[in-house]
């Protein structure tokens, strides 16, 4: 059985997809499989993966209907036979240590989840990464109250880290919701015990003016907003009150971001009414959250009038 599966969910993307599986069969780390889920996609993905599949017996294939990347992701779970995933996105790619940084550094200090840098990327071309030893540990609940710091090296992205399998035991990415990792990493993170994080950068983001993220503004996009309003709620349920109060700072500036590109989008539209009654039920919670400093909280009163 392999040691680390490594899950890529596959959809109209035959032009980055080589380099993406080229990064990862170039690991340093040798024991694992590649699981790719061709998330029934138009063009030629499909058969790349399955010109993979022949070549090289690491890799599997699974070819399911269109679903979505919460998904294809689920259906790259449910197959999985390591004792550890990763995932990677398919326009992206991955520095060739990566896996060996992260593993090494989990079992290392019997982690639940390892977690490394990425940077965002506009050109095709590959890049080096930063070696570097420097690594801290934190507990679940501390890790949660750090997510909203802008010195932490931790994020919600799920591509940048290798996670014991059994935490998905009992959940899943939100199938038909974009920011999908933004409604389970928190949750992740709650349920692990440890997590370590290194400022090695081992991810490489490709910004493919294609994306669901690079795309322009649709209603869709106010899942950005509900997965800040279900961590909350997750917050709340699990009496992690630390974590609420940095999180509805964060979910503040989320508010008037969105709040400013409805107006722009459709100054009638009702979800603005909606929001902006979110936002003044969070203001006082972010005005008391020590943990932020003065110049964030000036800021937002700023943002608020403005919008």
């Amino acid at each position: 059985m392999p040691e680390i599966s490594i899950i890529v969910p596959v959809y109209k993307v035959e032009k980055y997809l080589n380099r993406c599986i080229d990064s990862i069969l170039a690991q340093s780390f040798p024991d694992f499989e590649l699981i790719l889920v061709d998330d029934g996609s138009p063009d030629k993905s499909g058969k790349i993966c399955d010109d993979y599949s022949a070549k090289d017996s690491r890799v599997k294939v699974i070819h399911k209907e269109n679903g979505g990347l919460s998904s294809a992701r689920n259906a790259g779970l449910d197959m999985a036979a390591g004792s550890y995933v990763g995932f990677v996105d398919s326009d992206d790619w991955i520095d060739s240590d990566m896996y060996k940084v992260l593993y090494e550094n989990i079992v290392s200090t019997n982690s639940d989840i390892s977690e490394c840098c990425f940077v965002r990327v506009k050109s095709d071309s590959p890049q080096s990464s930063i070696q570097t030893t420097e690594r801290i540990v934190l507990s679940g609940n501390e890790a949660l109250i750090e997510l909203y710091s802008a010195n932490f090296y931790g994020s919600v992205v799920c591509v940048n880290k290798l996670y014991r399998k059994d935490l998905f035991e009992k959940l899943r990415f939100p199938v038909g919701k974009i920011n999908e990792d933004q409604y389970l990493t928190p949750k992740l993170y709650h349920q692990s015990d440890k997590i370590v994080f290194t400022n090695y950068i081992g991810y490489f983001y490709y910004c493919n003016e294609n994306s669901i993220t690079q795309s322009q503004f649709s209603l869709k996009k106010l899942d950005a907003v509900y997965s800040y309003r279900d961590t909350r709620n997750y917050y709340i349920h699990n009496n992690l009150k630390e974590a609420l109060a940095c999180h509805d700072a964060t979910y503040c500036f989320v508010l008037l971001k969105y709040i400013k590109k409805l107006k722009e989008f459709d100054r009638n539209s009702v979800h603005i009414k909606e929001l902006k009654h979110e936002f003044d039920r969070l203001f006082f919670s972010f005005l008391r959250c020590n943990k932020l400093s003065m110049k964030s909280k000036l800021l937002l009163i700023f943002k608020r009038i403005i919008v």
